[in-house]
């Protein structure tokens, strides 16, 4: 069969999903009427304007300032993101810097993520157990070789940031993405996090929440934070807010293990040919504003004569481990929970897919606006998930729970023909409609 080249007068597109995320950005989140009032401008392009580009821009996989100009006279760009005009890559720098250092910017792009997910009724499937799964997790992005303001050596061995990040649900919706520090503990300045995301959470599920949180995560400050609001909560006549973090034995640990070898009243359970297992649940009671809260730490050790590879070992080789949790279920069923936390493959598509090391900005603020906007990006739904932007469920919709920020915006990719008659109507219109006045005067 040959191959034939021809030449079309077709206006083609590879970007279809933009009408899907226009939509999004005008109708649910409603960017200009929350962004002008707040942030206005004397002349030129609005910065609501200039928000959405950049978030088209993202939505495409491009996150320098310069991809922009060749959008500038793209009809359908214009026309899928609601835009009057595109600004020039000098005027997308210069606003989104001035929109870095306005107080308030980021609370702001936050509520307004919230907004798109309340308005469009975006599924927020719970666990089997009947809570919402709230993940808390920080990531590291890697900013090798930078000067870049805040760059210092993360967990994963090499310079970057590490920002933390919160997801709503098995389909993964974020709600928080705030860059910090590389060098930044994740448990340091962590509950100011919280403060901000159990109220978003809340505002989006009345079912009750699991926070599930890495062993960074398990300090007294922290737990103290989410049992508080969980009694604001009970107050206002809420469902529960339960907590399970992996626990950080820290120098326990040693202890515990030299106490495990003495005991008697532990039941090990061989797993397979040297190596056995014990389980037992220790009860913590902790009291804040006068009330008492009952957390449970289950514990597991786990003792090896041979390793996984057949080889038998002189001195046997011991491990502990620990949940803690507000939950009254079984050992069993709270490691299953903790095993099915979300990927971290999610928070690496925007470092990955999205180029956070390219981005020519080097103060720690402005880096931390350009976060947020990519998240926003990654937050609006897919073209093949059209119940997420629908206002409802559609039938025979997919079941699937693939989290939506891995999908890297497939339906952005999508071909479609731009209708020359539709562009020209469009582009007539207002000279049809005074020819109508006229008629009628």
């Amino acid at each position: 069969m040959a191959l034939k080249v021809i030449h079309s007068s077709r206006n083609l597109t590879g970007h279809a999903g933009l009408l899907a995320i226009g939509h999004c950005l005008n109708h649910f989140t409603q960017l200009p009427q929350a962004i002008d009032p707040v942030l206005p401008v004397r002349a030129g392009i609005a910065n609501s304007d200039v928000l959405r580009a950049y978030v088209g821009l993202l939505s495409m996989g491009k996150s320098d300032f310069d991809a922009i100009e060749n959008h500038r006279d793209d009809d359908f760009f214009l026309r899928a993101l609601g835009l009057g005009a595109a600004p020039s890559a000098p005027t997308l720098r210069q606003r989104l810097d001035e929109l870095a250092t306005k107080d308030g910017i980021l609370l702001l792009l936050d509520e307004l993520s919230v907004r798109l997910l309340k308005r469009a009724k975006a599924p927020i499937t719970p666990l089997p157990m009947g809570h919402v799964a709230l993940d808390m997790d920080v990531f590291c992005m890697d900013n090798s070789s930078t000067k870049k303001e805040g760059v210092s050596r993360t967990y994963a061995g090499y310079d970057g940031y590490a920002p933390i990040a919160a997801y709503l649900g098995t389909e993964g919706w974020c709600l928080a993405a705030e860059l910090r520090d590389g060098s930044q503990h994740s448990a340091k300045e962590t509950h100011y996090t919280l403060q901000r995301v159990l109220p978003r959470a809340v505002a989006l599920t009345d079912a009750p929440l699991l926070l599930r949180m890495d062993a960074g995560f398990d300090s007294q400050q922290l737990t103290e934070e989410v049992l508080r609001f969980e009694q604001q909560r009970k107050t206002d006549g809420g469902a529960a807010v339960d907590l399970l973090v992996k626990w950080n034995p820290r120098q326990q640990g040693h202890e515990l293990i030299d106490e495990m070898q003495t005991r008697t009243d532990l039941t090990f359970t061989e797993c397979r040919e040297g190596k056995r297992q014990a389980i037992w649940v220790e009860t913590i009671t902790q009291r804040i504003d006068e009330q008492e809260h009952q957390l449970y730490r289950h514990l597991r050790v786990t003792e090896r004569t041979i390793d996984k590879h057949g080889q038998q070992l002189l001195i046997p080789q011991w491990e502990i481990e620990g949940w803690v949790t507000s939950l009254t279920l079984p050992t069993t069923e709270i490691i299953a929970l903790r095993r099915s936390r979300h990927p971290r493959a999610i928070p690496q598509r925007v470092q990955d897919g999205y180029g956070h090391r390219a981005t020519a900005v080097r103060q720690i603020r402005h880096q931390r606006c350009h976060l947020v906007a990519r998240y926003a990006g990654l937050q609006l739904p897919a073209a093949d998930r059209p119940e997420c932007f629908a206002g409802t469920e559609q039938p025979g919709a997919s079941s699937r729970q693939t989290p939506p920020l891995a999908h890297r915006h497939a339906g952005n990719y999508l071909p479609c023909r731009v209708g020359d008659t539709a562009r020209k109507a469009n582009r007539d219109r207002p000279r049809r409609l005074r020819q109508n006045r006229h008629r009628l005067r």
